[in-house]
């Protein structure tokens, strides 16, 4: 789905204009971005049955590229992350119970 779907889609659903729907995007897509930008709120934003959009650090590495197998220093970012909700998980995973992974907790990888 691109914006414009989810613009036309909201607006179908909601009953309004699209101008209004496209307002409703440009709110979220800027609140969102403010969020991320200054993490003195812990750059979290919590998305009810969709997950968290974070912003993590990532810590400079060191990879290898495949073609020369020379090691290649990656230096340190931020990137953001989608931890899936509850919702989402137990949507995908429908037969999974409590204690499978969708309870909520991070699995390590």
């Amino acid at each position: 789905m691109i914006k414009l779907d989810w613009i036309k889609k909201a607006s179908d659903h909601l009953g309004i204009t699209l101008g209004k729907a496209r307002g409703l995007w440009d709110f979220f897509e800027a609140q969102t971005l403010a969020e991320l930008q200054y993490p003195d709120g812990g750059g979290v934003i919590l998305v009810p049955g969709v997950g968290k959009i974070k912003r993590v650090y990532r810590a400079p590495s060191s990879r290898r590229n495949p073609r020369t197998g020379d090691s290649v220093e990656v230096p340190a970012k931020i990137v953001v992350k989608l931890v899936p909700g509850r919702g989402i998980k137990e949507f995908l995973n429908p037969d999974l119970v409590k204690g499978d992974g969708v309870d909520g907790k991070e699995e390590e990888s």
